[in-house]
């Protein structure tokens, strides 16, 4: 039997790694543990009511991705009944560990084992609203990820990509374009 039937969720636990390992040929030691997991899986999702498990919107997940990279390990995401997200991370440390504690400085939470017993479980929850950039932010980041070298005009005059506007319908290059037109 797979994990995923023995919780309360099974729709919810179906397509997760932890779901699809089988309770076969397991010990009652490890069946205790499992069972114990599966508690806490329950609890989970009884306390962050959890809606359904998802994916990141891109944007979020190539940020994960470039900020956490070697902190990431049997990751799994889920959306609140409040839209929220829950990023579920369980690496295979303990609390005398430096990755365990470079994660709670990052923001991370430690919460009950979701994975394995050797594993610790760190949750982060994310809303989608603190996701949506302000119009300064964004032109702040458009201006940052462009070139700031000098564009050669047709009229002789260099601009940056930034003025390209003001450039061009300044009297001057509107001026000097027109007098090349005309000697075409």
């Amino acid at each position: 039997m797979n994990f995923f039937k023995l919780t309360e969720n099974k729709k919810l636990f179906k397509n997760t790694y932890w779901g699809l390992f089988s309770t076969k040929d397991r010990t009652e030691t490890e069946m205790e543990e499992i069972n114990k997991i599966v508690e806490n899986r329950n609890k989970f999702v009884k306390d962050f009511q959890i809606k359904k498990i998802s994916t990141l919107p891109s944007k979020l997940k190539k940020e994960l991705e470039k900020t956490y990279p070697y902190y990431l390990d049997h990751v799994e995401i889920y959306k609140t009944e409040d839209n929220k997200y829950i990023i579920v991370n369980s690496p295979y440390t303990n609390n005398t560990c430096q990755k365990y504690n470079e994660l709670l400085s990052l923001g991370w939470k430690v919460i009950d084992k979701l994975y394995f017993n050797n594993a610790t479980t760190f949750i982060k929850i994310i809303d989608p609203e603190d996701l949506i950039l302000t119009k300064k932010e964004q032109a702040h980041n458009f201006y940052k990820d462009h070139d700031k070298t000098p564009i050669l005009c047709e009229c002789g005059e260099t601009y940056s990509y930034f003025h390209k506007s003001r450039h061009m319908k300044s009297k001057y290059h509107i001026g000097i374009t027109n007098i090349i037109k005309k000697h075409i």
